[in-house]
């Protein structure tokens, strides 16, 4: 009897889960740079972010995990995204590459793009400095979470249960 209620909770528990949305990815930001090795960092932000003081010209960002030739820089929590009317780029902790517009939607609801971006010393685009590459991170979907408890109380279930040994008797 505990047994199936254990199921039927698992079970409710999992189609629960398996029915919400999946929340906005988090997004893993890598530069490379063409001429100096000193200006590439990395850092992860929100595929949805909230946007700080947007304007035609783009928008701040919270970003997480920055790091500058792979050393944590705790000091730096925001990027500036901006518009292809501005010419479009990012500036992280001072550093202001061109390029393409990063992001969809508008200034007041962006969506980050994912991708590689090459990006520009000046607003001419002429002289590449390097390659911004935006990829998601790996992270698994409510329902796997949901699949990988059922499984284990299913495992766990399966192993308190002791079968009844049954002894033979020959006449």
């Amino acid at each position: 009897m505990k047994l199936s209620k254990t199921l039927l909770a698992t079970a409710a528990l999992a189609s629960l889960t398996a029915a919400m949305p999946a929340s906005a990815a988090t997004l893993v930001y890598n530069y490379t740079s063409a001429q100096n090795a000193a200006s590439n960092f990395s850092f992860t932000a929100d595929s949805n972010p909230t946007p700080q003081y947007p304007s035609a010209d783009g928008f701040f960002a919270d970003i997480s995990n920055y790091k500058q030739n792979g050393i944590a820089n705790t000091g730096v929590t925001f990027a500036y995204f901006y518009s292809q009317s501005a010419f479009g780029g990012i500036n992280v902790n001072g550093f202001t590459p061109f390029g393409p517009q990063l992001y969809s939607g508008t200034s007041t609801a962006p969506t980050l793009l994912t991708g590689s971006f090459t990006l520009f010393a000046d607003v001419s685009q002429t002289a590449p400095v390097g390659t911004l590459n935006v990829m998601a991170a790996a992270v698994p979907e409510p329902a796997t979470w949901a699949m990988m408890l059922v499984g284990f109380g299913m495992l766990g279930a399966s192993m308190r249960y002791r079968r009844r040994s049954t002894k033979a008797v020959l006449a």
